[in-house]
């Protein structure tokens, strides 16, 4: 709000200079016609916004939080107790990241330095007078008091900004910046195909293209994670047993003492597996299995005297 023709151009400058420094799995997603523009971007902005805070513990560890702010002169401002968590991490490192996520239409991404604020009477940044014209109309008159009675405010003076309205465009990201996979192996976004604990997941989740939704992206996983690709995938099915018609199935833990334990486990509403053909290879070595060294599955028949898969 209230921002100067130079306080856009500053802004567009810091867009431009993220994006060049930013990696290719970012820019294959955020795409030339995705990125907004500065002016864009201060439109949008107006009044109260909505963020989520990253700050830094005492040990190191991140910790997010939702906080209301505004966009001012080009910058966030979040406002807080003095005697706040939030305050306390910002005061022993003023390191942070901030994202103002709407919509699942477009989004905003900050990182940089949390710096304190003069929201005084005095009002040397325009701030004060900003924020009595957002917080006024929703809280009455007395907002003005609560805000001389001590809360204390940070602008997020940003190093990094990105800008991304996927509505304007389509993602270019496909999957290529990962490791080449296997023979037989599919690739999955995140993971190398040669890590054994992989299990050939015939899966490419495009999940970055807003056009596949997160329900579709959910199924797909644990699909890939139910059928694999190999011998352990198969060796898995081959122990079937129709224990019994009621839909679900038996895992069996192997503890210690060699005991098994066995606990009932819903059968999750999932795709039909597609059909599998091909020789068997051998299965994997305990070191490459989770399930090999610790688990057996027994899997129950559905009522239609199918077997179900897990």
């Amino acid at each position: 709000m209230h921002e100067s023709p130079q306080d856009i151009a500053r802004v567009q400058a810091l867009l431009d200079a993220s994006y060049r420094a930013a990696g290719a799995h970012l820019r294959s997603i955020h795409t030339e016609q995705r990125r907004l523009t500065a002016a864009d971007l201060v439109q949008r902005l107006q009044g109260m916004r909505l963020l989520v805070l990253a700050t830094v513990s005492a040990a190191g560890r991140p910790v997010t939080g939702p906080v209301d702010g505004v966009f001012h002169r080009g910058a966030f401002y979040i406002g807080t107790a003095p005697d706040a968590i939030r305050w306390r991490h910002l005061r022993r490192n003023p390191a942070v990241s901030l994202t103002h996520l709407p919509s699942e239409d477009w989004a905003v991404i900050v990182h940089g330095t949390a710096i304190p604020a003069d929201v005084s009477r005095r009002d040397p940044e325009g701030l004060r007078a900003t924020l009595l014209q957002v917080y006024t109309p929703q809280y009455g008159p007395q907002w003005e008091t609560f805000l001389d009675s001590g809360p204390v405010y940070a602008r997020i003076q940003p190093e990094r900004m990105f800008a991304l309205d996927v509505t304007a465009g389509t993602s270019q990201y496909s999957g290529d910046d990962h490791p080449p996979a296997l023979p037989g192996r599919a690739k999955v976004p995140g993971r190398n195909a040669s890590d054994p604990s992989c299990g050939g997941s015939a899966v490419t989740l495009l999940a970055a293209d807003r056009r596949t939704s997160l329900d579709q992206s959910l199924r797909e996983v644990m699909t890939a994670a139910r059928l694999g690709s190999g011998a352990h995938a198969e060796a898995i099915r081959m122990k079937g047993q129709s224990a019994s018609a009621t839909g679900r199935h038996i895992m069996e833990h192997r503890g210690e003492d060699g005991r098994r334990r066995p606990r009932d486990l819903p059968v999750r509403d999932l795709p039909a597996a597609p059909a599998r053909g091909g020789a068997l290879s051998p299965p994997p070595s305990p070191s490459q299995s989770l399930h090999a060294r610790s688990f057996s599955t027994i899997h129950a028949a559905s009522p239609a005297g199918e077997s179900v898969s897990p």
